[in-house]
């Protein structure tokens, strides 16, 4: 993800995930006023709503790139997986 492109599905995808699941955060008075607590919280504007979808859908590959390579750093990262350790063939810890 810091050197290649994603794909144009990779990027449909998560472009249609977000933009498709915002709706779902506010479908509750609760949801939308934790909500407009974290817009002015974070000084996000009043047009937050409006705005969310509209930046989404003008994210690039290359922007996709330049941010993974300014918070993705491949010498200083935790890998965890989560699994039955004897499924996974691991070696039980002592």
């Amino acid at each position: 993800i810091r050197e290649e492109q994603v794909s144009d599905e990779e990027l449909n995808d998560a472009t249609s995930y977000l933009t498709g699941s915002f709706p779902l955060k506010l479908d509750t008075n609760s949801k939308i006023s934790n909500y407009l607590v974290f817009i002015e919280f974070y000084n996000l504007g009043l047009d937050y709503f409006d705005a969310y979808i509209k930046k989404i859908e003008a994210v690039t590959k290359d922007d996709i790139i330049r941010v993974a390579k300014k918070y993705i750093d491949p010498e200083n990262y935790v890998f965890v997986a989560v699994a039955k350790q004897k499924d996974a063939g691991l070696k039980e810890l002592e």
